[in-house]
């Protein structure tokens, strides 16, 4: 395969991967209602659940840009291809 094209590819999936780790740690309805300072009377109200959620979203965030520098860093499709998250 075209090396550029196997590189989109992965970062694709790997960011696509990024987000599906995101909201099944943290609903798009406990993200939003954060952001918005929007609270009901469950778990996302409790000050350490929201400073988890920033930490963890960013620590996901963070990961997905490593392993976009990785893979632009390979030089074989091979390579690519085999590459894990």
């Amino acid at each position: 395969a075209d090396l550029p094209a196997a590189k989109a590819e992965r970062i694709s999936k790997v960011k696509w991967e990024a987000s599906l780790r995101i909201y099944a740690s943290y609903p798009a309805y406990a993200q939003s209602n954060a952001a918005l300072g929007i609270y009901d009377n469950l778990d996302n109200t409790d000050p350490w659940f929201l400073a988890n959620m920033k930490q963890g979203i960013q620590t996901i965030i963070n990961s997905e840009r490593a392993a976009e520098g990785a893979i632009n860093a390979l030089t074989t499709s091979d390579a690519v291809d085999s590459f894990t998250w």
